[in-house]
């Protein structure tokens, strides 16, 4: 009987111990859920001004929260010789490629293939490493007296520029690794057929390759940690990140005239209508004239990624081979230039929008969980992305520019997958988007910050292409750039 008392004393103890747990439990779990939802409608960004940004509602069938998804687009089932980008290579003869429209031609003519030893680092051939991608020309120095410029700076992507190691660029000396000691650059001949494509010789010639010593090289702009706001302020889990956008800007000093002008395509003597210009608005703000576009890109894919039957040979492919956002045909007499007029549109797949605009995301959600690690600081990625389909440009492509059916730069492609026929553009410029409906669980009060990657002036930006270049030049008064032409007061677009 005693035994039983006890026994029963003992469960009674544990039930009610039990019970108090899981009651307390509850309780901390719904403190916790209020302060979660609370902190949810807390602006924390409150000395951002955002009155003035363009609302765009959240999609709630985006799949935003989680990893990239690009490899399950329904565009997948597409035709694949209509879906793949190929190297624009020609059988009747070999290493012989073709540019087939204006638009494709002047691409080449101002972008070259780069190559940066990466310090300490060893290929699988116990050769030392090299980190490519593909360079175009963004702004040159003018010249007082009338001179072809030598002083020129080449646009690519963050994530190439990472491999250069300098102690000249500030950010990089915490993380310094030993100076990069050269860096090559490697051009394609653009030859006319006697209609309007043109066919790009082959780059093996010593003399279409460049190698430009370290002290004619410098990093002139990077995009990380460009905004005074942090991804902590309004992604829950990341108090340790900067962001970054995947845009770099590299200082080229040429040797001589003769030099420059074989590398730039004698750019500066072109008509100004042929030069760079930028699209006034991002693809976001004027998304109804945007879905009526076409896209174009070029650049140099890495020809070891390259598997396509028929194409990848050695005696075929011993260098980088450019290719373009659109399938190839099987000879160079058999081009259609009508063809390509078109170019590529805006993805169809729209899961991956926030905004419910196919083909445009934000990189910070669409990239939930993916980091870059940059001279020993986690960064997330930041800005607004453009996914075009039917393209797929393989690795060594990283940089290549992005244009629109007139010319006009609308993006730098940083991404692409060959299983989903998708390629991303990095957007140079965005008015700033407040995003509604979200939910609080992921985000606090979130928005698309306003930047201009090569002007300046947004309301959360801290650094530019002009900003790093007048901080570089900042002695040199006399200092201009074709797209400073008046110095450093030009205004932004």
């Amino acid at each position: 009987m005693l035994k039983f008392f006890i026994m029963k004393k003992i469960s009674n103890k544990f039930w009610f111990f039990l019970v108090w747990i899981i009651c307390g439990a509850l309780v901390v779990g719904l403190i916790f859920w209020i302060s979660w939802t609370l902190l949810g409608k807390t602006d924390n960004l409150g000395h951002i001004d955002t009155s003035s940004y363009q609302v765009v509602n959240y999609n709630k069938n985006s799949n935003s929260f989680a990893s990239t998804r690009i490899n399950s687009s329904p565009e997948r089932e597409e035709d694949e010789t209509a879906r793949r980008a190929y190297q624009l290579f020609s059988p009747k003869t070999a290493a012989t490629y073709v540019a087939p429209n204006k638009i494709y031609q002047d691409n080449f003519k101002t972008s070259l293939s780069l190559s940066i030893p990466v310090v300490g680092a060893i290929d699988q051939d116990g050769k030392p490493a090299k980190a490519s991608g593909t360079t175009w020309i963004l702004d040159y120095q003018l010249t007082e007296d009338g001179s072809y410029p030598l002083t020129w700076y080449f646009a690519t992507n963050a994530h190439v520029a990472t491999y250069f190691s300098s102690r000249d660029f500030p950010e990089s000396t915490k993380y310094f690794r030993g100076e990069t000691e050269e860096v090559y650059l490697r051009r394609w001949d653009l030859k006319k057929t006697g209609t309007n494509i043109q066919k790009i010789e082959n780059d093996d010639k010593p003399e279409n390759t460049l190698t430009v010593p370290r002290k004619n090289v410098k990093l002139v702009f990077m995009g990380n940690d460009y905004l005074t706001t942090k991804p902590n302020d309004y992604f829950r889990d990341l108090a340790s990140y900067e962001e970054i956008i995947d845009f770099a800007v590299f200082e080229i000093k040429f040797q001589n005239e003769a030099e420059a002008r074989k590398f730039t395509s004698d750019y500066a003597l072109w008509e100004e209508k042929d030069k760079n210009n930028f699209i006034k608005d991002s693809l976001l703000k004027d998304y109804l004239q945007t879905t009526n576009n076409y896209y174009y890109i070029s650049g140099y894919p890495d020809p070891t990624e390259r598997n396509e039957d028929g194409i990848r040979k050695e005696n075929q492919i011993r260098a980088l081979v450019p290719s373009i956002n659109k399938p190839v045909e099987d000879t160079v007499e058999g081009l259609d230039a009508k063809i390509y007029e078109k170019g590529a549109m805006l993805s169809e797949f729209e899961n991956n929008s926030m905004f419910g605009k196919k083909g445009i995301v934000d990189s910070s959600a669409f990239f939930k969980g993916t980091t870059l690690n940059i001279w020993g600081q986690k960064y997330y990625y930041s800005g607004l992305l453009y996914y075009f389909r039917n393209t797929a440009l393989s690795g060594g492509s990283s940089g290549s520019k992005t244009v629109d059916k007139n010319n006009k730069i609308v993006g730098i492609h940083a991404l692409g997958s060959d299983l989903s026929g998708l390629t991303g553009s990095v957007a140079f410029k965005s008015e700033g988007f407040k995003v509604q409906g979200l939910p609080s669980f992921w985000y606090r009060n979130y928005f698309i910050p306003q930047y201009d990657l090569i002007y300046g002036g947004g309301k959360e930006q801290k650094k530019s292409y002009k900003d790093s270049l007048k901080n570089i030049k900042k002695i040199d008064s006399n200092f201009k750039t074709h797209l400073f032409p008046k110095g450093f007061n030009n205004q932004s677009l």
